[in-house]
């Protein structure tokens, strides 16, 4: 690690001292043979400590990772707050299509589940009404399926804070 700090410095100075050089060249023929040394200098001094094996990178295996505590918390922490920005977002959708139709659900709640291919789907849709919105239960369940495809619906119907099933 150490050489890889005086490798770092070695090139910040050799820029900084190229760049001054660089500036107080006279005239445009010089320079760009001036530039062209500099530049096999940087080269050089940057390659040689590299090719000597002074610097050893040890890159991780993708399996080495793939199995760290940590990838796996990221992994599960990502999946489920995309499953949820999902299921929210089709939850707002079908609200918004279901009230153009003049249905006021009172809650819509999705299954949704990520498979081992980070395919999401959604399994099961369960839809409150309110009590009087119970004559429309066909016309809701056309509507979500419509949306979403022939999933099971299940509609619950409410009245303020009563529940009862249907």
């Amino acid at each position: 690690m150490e050489k890889l700090r005086s490798l770092t410095f070695i090139a910040c100075y050799l820029g900084i001292a190229i760049s001054m050089l660089d500036i107080i060249t006279p005239c445009d023929k010089l320079k760009k043979q001036i530039r062209f040394i500099f530049s096999m200098v940087f080269i050089i001094a940057i390659a040689t400590p590299l090719l000597d094996g002074g610097i050893d990178f040890e890159v991780p295996t993708i399996e080495k990772i793939e199995n760290s505590e940590e990838y796996i918390a990221v992994t599960n922490t990502y999946n489920q707050s995309l499953a949820n920005s999902f299921k929210q977002n089709i939850e707002n959708n079908l609200k918004e299509k279901l009230k153009v139709n003049r249905i006021n659900p009172k809650e819509i709640l999705l299954v949704v589940n990520i498979d081992e291919d980070n395919c999401i789907s959604i399994s099961e849709v369960n839809l409150v009404l309110l009590v009087q919105d119970k004559s429309n239960r066909e016309k809701a369940v056309n509507i979500i399926k419509n949306e979403i495809g022939d999933l099971p619906v299940n509609i619950t119907f409410s009245e303020d804070d009563n529940e009862q099933q249907n």
